[in-house]
């Protein structure tokens, strides 16, 4: 399905990463009375505060439209299994926007849940965190209690670069960027992201500017990737990846219109003791 996988810190086969009740409330009858009389109940009252309903995972965030796919639509995708890139097709996207498959990357199980949705006719993203991830070779289950996830972004690759201009930036659409490494492991699974991009185009390509600062575990930190995405169909890699330090792979993608998308995994080390860093998905929309 020409998926490609990336290592934890350099574009090679993808390496596996160890990992890291409730009650009722109830009544009760009224104890006998006084002067030998009692009390009988036949059908005591029920519960004032019944125990809750199971609570289940579900979906969060919303897309603006369905994806609409063209002819080759491609994904990013970063997780507990490293960084992988490839076609989406086949491709499935239920109606609240998450997408399930892409090509032979897909989330299955008796429960299943994706959180962070976001998107338009032009890319569709999101971050597993309940069911199961099959990759062709391989799995990985989510229960959605940790920083266990798969972060993706599908998009339609750019077939023809434009030759020269430059495009400005919205302020991105990102997940939650989860724990990636450190020194110690840390319990504050997941932080918040911002960030800002630009591209231009010559000859060489789409050369691509991004700044995303990442905040968690009490510090923050900021990566910044610059490069050249060289054909509609490529990316780039710039510094580190899956918690090694700052780094990031970027792709672009077509977005309608002369826009274009600019996606970017990135892996963010943030400014505390114990180094710790995080990494998510984020996808720009250019004009």
């Amino acid at each position: 399905m020409n998926i490609k996988f990336l290592s934890l810190a350099v574009v090679s086969a993808f390496t596996l990463v160890g990992c890291g009740g409730g009650g009722g409330d109830g009544t009760s009858a009224a104890a006998p009375g006084a002067g030998g009389s009692s009390a009988s109940v036949t059908n005591p009252p029920a519960p004032v505060n019944p125990p809750p309903a199971e609570s289940k995972p579900a979906n969060s965030g919303s897309v603006d439209a369905p994806f609409v796919a063209g002819a080759k639509p491609r994904f990013l995708m970063t997780g507990r299994l490293g960084q992988m890139s490839g076609i989406a097709s086949p491709l499935t996207q239920t109606s609240d926007g998450a997408v399930t498959v892409m090509g032979s990357t897909t989330l299955t199980g008796t429960t299943i849940a994706t959180q962070d949705i976001s998107g338009n006719a032009s890319f569709a993203q999101g971050r597993w965190s309940v069911g199961t991830a099959k990759f062709s070779s391989s799995t990985w289950t989510m229960t959605g209690d940790s920083f266990d996830a798969f972060h993706y972004s599908v998009y339609n690759s750019l077939e023809t670069l434009p030759t020269n201009g430059s495009m400005t930036c919205n302020s991105g659409k990102f997940t939650k960027p989860g724990y990636s490494g450190g020194t110690v492991r840390s319990t504050d699974y997941f932080g918040t992201s911002t960030g800002s991009a630009s591209v231009t185009f010559d000859g060489a390509g789409a050369n691509v500017s991004l700044m995303i600062t990442t905040t968690g575990a009490g510090a923050s930190g900021t990566v910044n990737l610059s490069g050249t995405v060289k054909t509609g169909n490529a990316t780039y890699i710039s510094g580190g990846l899956g918690g090694t330090g700052n780094g990031g792979m970027v792709a672009v993608g077509d977005a309608g219109n002369g826009a274009v998308n600019v996606i970017a995994i990135y892996n963010v080390v943030v400014a505390n003791e114990n180094k710790t860093s995080y990494s998510g998905i984020a996808t720009f929309t250019c004009k």
